[in-house]
């Protein structure tokens, strides 16, 4: 079954997702603890749409049954490098101040559109190695199975698998303390050119 697809500009029409969202879950045979597990998956994802800066058009939906239930998310961003450094030049810092928890960080790879480079070293040294460095899947083998037509893939199962095995890093931390990272059996994000799409997973 599918949700009714809701359309997004910037920070438009952010309630209509979460009202799809119920209508879409109270069809589906879920116990209350699934129905809410993916009510906080959406609700985390509203909120990192809010919060991203840049010019995007974006559409969200639910599809899924009583044994998987997905969030899917298909935006066009007009960010770039450039555009980046420019709106980063009005922090004291060079840096986003907020980009802290983990679902901003991939809100800012969606508004990035990964920053348009080619190949993961480009951006491993654009983001410092960390958040995309240990992100990304073999884009042929999961174009198959998710059905995204994309250049550049970061899924959350192989961030998981490469993360460097060391407890108290900012990394970890930020991945122990994701409400989606938690709930979600993997994430997949998936750039071409300056489209983006993202398919959050959650299996019962």
């Amino acid at each position: 079954m599918k949700s009714e697809t809701v359309r997004i500009n910037n920070k438009e029409n952010m309630d209509a997702v979460l009202v799809a969202a119920d209508a879409f879950l109270q069809r589906l045979s879920l116990s209350k603890k699934d129905a809410l597990h993916m009510r906080l998956i959406v609700e985390e994802t509203v909120g990192m749409l809010a919060a991203m800066v840049g010019t995007y058009q974006a559409k969200i939906y639910l599809e899924g049954d009583d044994k998987e239930c997905s969030v899917f998310v298909s935006a066009s961003t007009d960010m770039d490098l450039e555009k980046k450094k420019e709106l980063l030049s009005v922090s004291s810092s060079g840096k986003n101040a907020s980009i802290k928890g983990f679902m901003s960080k991939i809100g800012d790879m969606i508004e990035n559109g990964f920053l348009h480079l080619d190949g993961s070293s480009s951006v491993q040294m654009a983001y410092g190695g960390t958040m995309l460095g240990y992100g990304y899947s073999d884009p042929g083998t999961l174009n198959a199975i998710s059905g995204m037509d994309a250049e550049l893939i970061w899924t959350l199962e192989a961030y998981r698998k490469h993360l460097p095995k060391r407890e108290g890093t900012e990394e970890t931390e930020t991945l122990e303390k994701s409400i989606v990272a938690n709930l979600a059996t993997n994430i997949i994000v998936g750039v071409k050119k300056d489209d983006i799409k993202m398919q959050i997973i959650k299996s019962f």
